[in-house]
């Protein structure tokens, strides 16, 4: 999927997936593009749970933090952003932050990591039902 775990560096890329996006924008499918959006969200929604889970807790807001979101091009999980209740930490906490002692918890990247297959599958369903609505002529 182009551009899963923007929001702290993470990503994964398919090939081809920006031309189907910028084809789909071109022909002006609205249907087409909503599901690719649906695609990519389903797909960036596998790593949200583990990912709040393996976020460290003392509050929790950083963990409430991690959301997906998603485009015609791909999608992201991140954490630390969201208006009220953004989080400035997110960053120091996911690379570390040396000069102040705080060692890197990668939360987000352990997440992507154990979610692989799943995240891949989902895609990959996800993405034969767009080709197979976009291609079906009936």
């Amino acid at each position: 999927m182009a551009g899963l775990g923007d929001g702290l560096g993470f990503r994964v890329y398919v090939d081809g997936a920006k031309r189907v996006a910028r084809a789909a924008r071109r022909l002006g499918d609205k249907g087409l593009q909503r599901a690719l959006r649906r695609a990519h969200r389903a797909t960036a929604n596998v790593v949200v749970p583990v990912a709040r889970q393996q976020a460290p807790k003392r509050s929790g807001r950083l963990a409430r933090s991690v959301r997906a979101a998603s485009s015609t091009a791909g999608a992201v999980v991140s954490a630390g952003r969201g208006g009220r209740s953004a989080v400035p930490y997110a960053g120091p906490i996911h690379f570390g932050w040396r000069k102040r002692g705080i060692r890197a918890n990668r939360f987000l990247y352990r997440a992507a990591a154990r979610t692989k297959r799943r995240y891949t599958e989902v895609y990959e369903t996800e993405m034969r039902e767009v080709a197979r609505r976009a291609f079906d002529t009936h």
